[in-house]
């Protein structure tokens, strides 16, 4: 690692949310922010991210531009990824293959995580038990720190593992969407810093960009009260509202976390959506692009200035 965690200095952290295709929004408003500050990233020594997410992650940890990112998410990788679509009752609605493929193609098939040079943390969840000792689900969390038992794992399989989304994939290595856990991986992030074993870092000296990767806002769904196992899978208003309320409530939970811990040094930006664009739909990747390009960012760059550079 080019890192052993004593330094004294500001500590920066970026974290990605899960979201699907919409990552691509993620990805366009960090190349919004290179453009405004090129060196932005080479302060970076932790990224954090979940399902879509710890593609960003561990793509900009491993050394690619931004730029090549961001064509990870053209409309036609997607499409090729998300089909051929099926219903999604009896078996997932994407078989996970064409996913691995491009993957194995972006990233050298062979790279570990404990061979990036820079932090990185990816959540998942094992759905069969974890340890002899824990004969339960747990939660995994991929990263290469000090003394991690995960730092062997591949970049590929890290991703394929965070990113087998329920309904939509099937799990991957017994390993199901790091959505389950934490949708949004900043709290988390903040954890492993400052972890005595790993991190060992000051609080005080942390710096956390979270990105989302767009937000709807729900006014107001169905009555709730008489749902059953059918209706909280299969409702369309909101759509796969399980899934929905699982991946909110943790995203909202660890935002208060976040502010709590370290206050004006953690920053939040997840723009409204207009829409609800799921996470398979790559016939809204220009959408997503062109709205990347009209968001307002000046209370990103405020704080960058001020906390981050």
């Amino acid at each position: 690692m080019f890192l052993e965690c004593e330094e004294m200095g500001r500590f920066r952290i970026m974290s990605f949310d899960g979201g699907g295709i919409r990552g691509v929004l993620t990805v366009s408003i960090v190349k919004r922010l290179i453009d405004w500050q090129p060196s932005l990233l080479n302060s970076v020594k932790f990224f954090a991210g979940t399902s879509t997410g710890s593609f960003i992650a561990l793509g900009l940890a491993a050394g690619f531009s931004v730029e090549e990112v961001f064509n990870l998410y053209s409309r036609e990788t997607c499409r090729h990824i998300f089909s051929p679509k099926r219903l999604g009752l009896l078996n997932p609605k994407y078989n996970n293959a064409k996913l691995r493929r491009t993957l194995l193609d972006f990233f050298t098939p062979q790279l570990k995580l404990n061979q990036l040079k820079r932090y990185v943390l990816i959540p998942s969840f094992k759905t069969i038990s974890c340890s002899p000792e824990q004969d339960s689900w747990c939660p995994v969390f991929f990263n290469n720190f000090p003394g991690s038992d995960s730092g062997n794992t591949s970049v590929v399989d890290a991703c394929m593992a965070s990113s087998a989304a329920p309904v939509y994939f099937p799990a991957y290595n017994t390993c199901v969407d790091g959505g389950i856990v934490a949708n949004n991986p900043g709290t988390l992030a903040l954890g492993f810093a400052v972890d005595q074993k790993s991190g060992r870092q000051k609080i005080e000296n942390i710096r956390l960009l979270s990105l989302g990767t767009g937000q709807t806002r729900y006014k107001k769904c169905a009555n709730t009260v008489k749902w059953g196992g059918l209706q909280w899978i299969l409702n369309a208003n909101p759509p796969l509202p399980l899934l929905l309320a699982l991946s909110e409530g943790n995203t909202h939970l660890d935002i208060m976390l976040s502010r709590k811990l370290i206050g004006n040094h953690y920053y939040r930006y997840n723009p409204v959506l207009p829409y609800n664009i799921t996470l398979d739909d790559y016939n809204a990747i220009p959408y997503l692009q062109t709205l990347a390009t009209k968001l307002d960012l000046t209370g990103v760059k405020r704080w960058l200035e001020h906390y981050w550079l």
